[in-house]
């Protein structure tokens, strides 16, 4: 095997650590947008977020398209991504931490907790049913995931509000007890009783806990209120994408278009998690699968498909989503050669669950609106390992620590400036590190 020259970003104190991955706080300050809806809308009600809009740099707003259901006014620094959480129902979730809309501390204090996040419903009018006791809210959470777990002392509380609009406390994450599994999503039914069939009912996720950045996470996902239910309608006829697809130039998200070679050193199989909500364990689905070069539009894949059974099932005993097993998409035989003749390249994947996902419950609720992901991947001057999202920070555990970032060359090239995010984890202030190239 021939050597291979690299570069190596050293962040220089001479002793032995142990490399540690962080939290980390967003340094922007650019806030949610969006208008709060006045009127009341009528049910179903239903956002698994899968079509609000993500922005690089954990830039922390809604998508505009899922803004009507949700009051920006009283709502405050719930964040949309499709990373944080680990195995989630549908592509995206909101998670619930110690920053606010913007990105910052609420307080900066490390002894201060208490209320962080929340996610309030516009008004919704139930009034039509006062006399109907078979309406119910659903929802699914995860503790933790890729993010700091939550302290036994932490909440996630879910509140309605009844006609005197008062908010009562419906739910909360303690019921489930103080042991947590990060890696997996329950999902929680509870009835909408009379107290609440009024004409501007609302209900409101609140998450406790540290205040000084983004610490005891919670992911909610997939939430949906609706009549003719009952506590054991846990069950739906949605297959989703769970998460991103991996990159095709992994470990990088990015590589320079000069360093690519015709040999595919850089080219990775790609592969990515599919959710069966449904209780049927026997359903086929169909993956769709394109890869193209936008900039001249040359296709390298197109209508690949394969078929799958899915053959894990979320199961009303023990309320767990769970993932079905999805074979990496083969790219080792693909050939990129024409590639080399730019000086910049975006790859473009699309990817679709074919599934015949349909209306849920037969109501308006379009159910294949999560079933197609695509994503772009550069080729131009620059290496990157991550995706333009920083979900965590490195570091060492003692302040003489040192951590190295190493970039493979395929042949020699010039470095010209590194751009490194020095993410705030804490409201303490601590000395800068030491950056040597």
């Amino acid at each position: 095997m021939k050597a291979l020259p690299y570069i190596a970003f050293l962040f220089v104190h001479f002793t032995y650590a142990q490399l540690q991955v962080r939290p980390l706080k967003s340094e922007h300050t650019q806030a949610r947008y969006g208008v709060a809806q006045s009127e009341a809308s009528m049910l179903p009600f239903w956002d698994d977020f899968s079509i609000s809009n993500q922005s690089v740099d954990s830039i922390r707003i809604w998508g505009s398209d899922t803004m009507p259901q949700w009051d920006i006014s009283l709502s405050s620094g719930v964040f949309v991504n499709s990373t944080l959480a680990i195995n989630p129902p549908s592509y995206n979730v909101a998670t619930f931490d110690g920053l606010d809309a913007n990105g910052d501390f609420y307080v900066a204090d490390n002894a201060a907790t208490g209320e962080a996040d929340q996610l309030v419903s516009c008004p919704i009018d139930l009034s039509g049913f006062a006399n109907v006791d078979n309406i119910f809210f659903s929802f699914f959470w995860q503790a933790g995931g890729n993010v700091e777990m939550p302290e036994e002392s932490d909440s996630l509380v879910l509140f309605f509000q009844n006609s005197n609009l008062d908010w009562i406390q419906i739910w909360s994450s303690a019921d489930a007890g103080p042991e947590f599994d990060e890696t997996v999503f329950t999902q929680e039914v509870r009835p909408v009783s009379t107290a609440f069939l009024h004409d501007q009912f609302r209900f409101r996720f609140q998450s406790y806990g540290d205040l000084d950045g983004p610490f005891d996470a919670w992911h909610v996902d997939w939430i949906y209120l609706n009549k003719d239910r009952t506590s054991f309608d846990r069950a739906y006829v949605d297959r989703a994408f769970s998460g991103d697809l991996t990159s095709p130039l992994a470990p990088f998200k990015a590589v320079p278009i000069a360093q690519f070679n015709t040999d595919n050193r850089f080219i990775t199989n790609q592969q990515i998690g599919i959710s069966n909500l449904d209780d049927v364990d026997d359903y086929p689905i169909v993956v769709s699968y394109l890869l193209r070069n936008t900039i001249d539009n040359t296709v390298f894949v197109n209508d690949f498909e394969r078929g799958y059974f899915l053959l894990e099932t979320l199961s009303p005993d023990t309320v767990q989503l769970l993932l079905a097993d999805v074979a990496p998409i083969d790219l080792a035989a693909i050939d990129f050669s024409s590639m080399t003749a730019f000086d910049s390249v975006v790859l473009q994947t699309e990817i679709s669950v074919k599934s015949n996902d349909g209306f849920l419950d037969g109501t308006q609720v379009n159910l294949a609106i999560n079933d197609t992901i695509r994503q772009n991947y550069t080729l131009h001057d620059y290496y990157a390992f991550d995706d333009g999202t920083a979900e965590f920070a490195a570091g060492t555990n003692i302040r003489t620590g040192q951590v190295a970032v190493r970039y493979w060359l395929e042949q020699p090239d010039t470095l010209t400036h590194v751009d490194i995010n020095f993410p705030n984890i804490s409201p303490i202030l601590q000395s800068a590190p030491t950056l040597t190239l």
